[in-house]
């Protein structure tokens, strides 16, 4: 009885373990895919450094999904993300506080005054069928974009 019972509990966990993934582009042609995935435009060669980590948990009746993005800042390039749909300043939580989940080089807090830009799929022409809102700001003091991307349904 005692193994038909530790076997109940382990099949269940051993299926969500696997419903769970990471990811992260190394090499550039890896991350100007993602950034052209992110923004639907390739990186002009101005932006030298881009980083990117995603993770995925998959759970029986829903799931998440949660991508994070820095970039070395270009204006122009900046300013057709922000066309893209993003208003300032609707923050519905702080894009910083993804615990354990973001890679090690996100930021733990957002500079003050920083103005941050947001969206949800209500504020874009496609419909993606999940649910997200996305976060974008330019840290002027390291000189790099920070993009934030959660999924959930």
């Amino acid at each position: 009885m005692k193994i038909a019972c530790c076997i109940l509990l382990i099949v269940p966990s051993i299926l969500l373990a696997s419903c769970s993934r990471s990811g992260e582009a190394k090499t550039r042609k890896e991350q100007e895919a993602e950034f052209t995935s992110a923004f639907g435009f390739s990186p002009p060669t101005t932006i030298t450094t881009i980083n990117y980590s995603d993770l995925s948990n998959r759970g029986v009746m829903d799931g998440a999904y949660g991508q994070w993005l820095s970039f070395s800042f270009d204006q122009a390039s900046f300013d057709k993300i922000v066309l893209g749909g993003f208003k300032k300043g609707q923050m519905s939580v702080d894009p910083t506080d993804s615990g354990s989940a973001s890679p090690t080089w996100w930021p733990k807090t957002v500079p003050p005054s920083t103005v941050i830009f947001s969206r949800s799929q209500d504020d874009t022409p496609a419909n993606e069928g999940f649910q997200f809102r996305e976060y974008l700001w330019h840290d002027s003091a390291s000189g790099l974009v920070f993009f934030h991307k959660s999924y959930w349904d």
